[in-house]
């Protein structure tokens, strides 16, 4: 969905059309894997001081033991954009205790959980309203999460400010750079173009979207591929046959 604004990372995704309904999966470009592979002990130590953030901030964590990177909250939604009915999976943090009265239920009351240097620069006031808001955005709109708990943090990862960013409000902190509609119109255009591309009804066929930074998207129909296939046999001849 941040496409029209990202110019410097490209993405692959690939395709399968299994009973009329069609499966995406989104999965890590060559240039991203030299990038994660190539990580300083440093840039390492960075990213799982978001994973702190969201342990001291969920309440009943235990903040003495170390933090399993791997785990993580997930609900499945379903909504709708003009001609396609969605279905997917997303991340959520955590929830607003006051808020949350129904298990399951209360999307009202998610919150989305992001660290951030602080901001000391024009530079990096424009980073985030440029760049982070925008996926900030994307990733919760999306899901309905109506807020954004920011924690800022110093260059030694301590957190000395909290700011709660309303969802529906960040467009317009970041108007300058980015507009939702236009990242919104993308993602209805991207899906029509998914949607006339494939074709082939067959749970093992696959289909690659691929866009290179700055670039535009290509569709590549890979038939039978084991290396790009992500329907597992289990879904589709067990679920579907029981």
């Amino acid at each position: 969905m941040c496409t029209p604004y990202e110019n410097r990372e490209g993405w692959i995704v690939c395709a399968t059309r299994f009973r009329n309904t069609i499966y995406l999966c989104a999965y890590e470009t060559p240039e991203r894997k030299a990038q994660r592979e190539g990580e300083t002990e440093m840039q390492k130590t960075m990213s799982s001081w978001g994973y702190k953030f969201e342990q001291y901030m969920i309440d009943g964590s235990n903040t003495s033991e170390g933090v399993n990177e791997n785990e993580e909250y997930c609900v499945m939604m379903r909504s709708r954009l003009h001609d396609h009915s969605l279905v997917y999976g997303a991340e959520v943090d955590g929830a607003d205790p006051t808020l949350y009265k129904t298990p399951h239920g209360d999307l009202g009351a998610f919150v989305e959980l992001k660290t951030s240097k602080e901001v000391t620069s024009e530079r990096e006031h424009r980073t985030l309203h440029k760049f982070k808001m925008m996926k900030w955005w994307g990733q919760s709109h999306l899901v309905g999460i109506p807020r954004v708990v920011c924690g800022f943090r110093d260059t030694s990862g301590i957190i000395h400010t909290l700011r709660t960013y309303h969802v529906q409000e960040i467009p317009k902190l970041a108007q300058d750079y980015w507009k939702s509609d236009n990242m919104l119109k993308f993602l209805r255009y991207f899906l029509d173009f998914v949607k006339r591309s494939v074709l082939m009804d067959d749970p093992q066929c696959v289909y690659k979207f691929e866009r290179f930074p700055g670039g535009d998207i290509t569709c590549t129909y890979l038939g039978h591929d084991p290396e790009w296939a992500f329907l597992p046999e289990w879904y589709y001849k067990k679920v579907f046959n029981s």
